[in-house]
């Protein structure tokens, strides 16, 4: 009985711990960016690793919404993509089946409980750009003050503040 209340115990840290997708933060237990790395003088990469709950397009967002960060701290307005690898990586959870029997005088009693498996998918990304002060031509430009205001709204976070 005690092992089964350690279990609950340490199933409900983990549900809590891996719960929710992962937000606009630093790297942690639940995912996050990892630093970024200047490359050049304007260039930059960074690198961002979702939970089991994160979507694809959540990742691909909370990166744009990253790159613009820099931007914006490193006194530039502007960045063209020059490089971005993504994929998903697989893990999988399995609990253990397990069989309870009891006896007495009119009989025996098994309960079974199955194994199962939980699979979560998860996304990982980086991306190499570069910052601009001014709209660079003949390159594919995001603006990073229009994506700090529309993606920072969408994800309930502010541009500059990295958890």
């Amino acid at each position: 009985m005690k092992t089964r209340a350690i279990l609950a115990a340490l199933g409900a840290v983990v549900v809590t711990m891996t719960g929710c997708a992962t937000g606009y933060q630093s790297q942690g237990l639940t995912g996050g960016f990892a630093r970024e790395v200047q490359l050049d003088d304007d260039t930059y990469r960074v690198a961002f690793n979702g939970n089991g709950y994160t979507s694809p397009e959540r990742a691909q967002e909370l990166m744009l919404l990253r790159m613009a960060d820099v931007t914006l701290s490193h006194g530039h307005q502007f960045f063209v993509v020059l490089e971005q690898n993504g994929r998903i990586e697989t893990s999988s959870l399995v609990t253990p089946g397990f069989t309870t029997v009891s006896g007495s005088r009119s009989g025996w009693f098994a309960m079974s409980t199955p194994a199962t498996v939980q699979t979560f998918n998860k996304p990982r990304t980086y991306a190499v750009f570069r910052t601009f002060a001014d709209r660079p031509e003949n390159a594919k430009s995001y603006n990073a003050t229009m994506l700090c205001t529309s993606l920072a709204a969408a994800y309930q976070t502010t541009c500059g503040q990295v958890k």
